[in-house]
């Protein structure tokens, strides 16, 4: 299996990576410097290029960079593009949520219908 994995130096992302390897994968990983994310064509062409079988989509803005509505540009709208091009592309497209979806407070275990109540931070936008 060919995997290109968003978000590769988070926790999620390490081990999958490592995980991924040693059941013989191949792993590419998504380098936001190198490849920008608010230019759909340079973004078709990069997963084009790479030919992956699965993209697992597990990057956030968790991190504020000081770029204007970064959070949106990458919990939205990158997460939107990046489905669309791996369905244009048939490309198998996994996308992760966070658990900062939910406050302190929440009790789990949380199934998909549980409710989101966080009220600042990635995990609300």
């Amino acid at each position: 299996m060919r995997a290109l994995i968003t978000g590769a130096s988070g926790a999620v992302g390490t081990g999958l990576h490592h995980y991924l390897e040693s059941q013989g994968g191949t792993v590419l990983t998504w380098n936001r410097q190198q490849t920008p994310i608010d230019n759909y064509a340079v973004m078709e062409a990069f997963v084009r290029a790479e030919k992956p079988d699965v993209l697992f989509h597990l990057a956030t803005a968790s991190t504020p960079t000081g770029r204007e509505n970064e959070s949106w540009l990458v919990n939205y709208e990158w997460t939107s593009e990046l489905a669309w091009i791996c369905r244009v592309l048939g490309v198998r497209f996994v996308f992760t949520s966070s658990i900062m979806v939910f406050t302190d407070f929440a009790k789990g275990p949380f199934t998909r219908d549980s409710k989101p109540d966080a009220t600042e931070g990635y995990g609300y936008e």
